[in-house]
């Protein structure tokens, strides 16, 4: 992560918010839904000094024929 500008306090209660937390997250598709498995707020697995959570939420999954590749995309927010 970046900030800008500089963040003037990097901490609150103990975590600091520079440090994203590192978290697994499982999802599947029903058609053309991207359906997170784990929901709600979830702290990162072995980041609990981190000061962000991480909340995963639907969304949805399309093919774009400009990709050479074939991959299908997943907006992410």
């Amino acid at each position: 992560m970046q900030f800008a500008p500089e963040l003037a306090n990097s901490g609150s209660a103990g975590r600091d918010a520079r440090l994203f937390p590192g978290s697994h997250l499982d999802y599947f598709t029903l058609e053309d839904i991207l359906v997170p498995v784990q929901r709600g707020t979830m702290v990162g697995e072995g980041s609990l000094l981190s000061y962000w959570s991480v909340i995963p939420q639907f969304g949805r999954v399309w093919r774009d024929d400009r990709d050479a590749d074939g991959w299908t995309e997943r907006p992410f927010r």
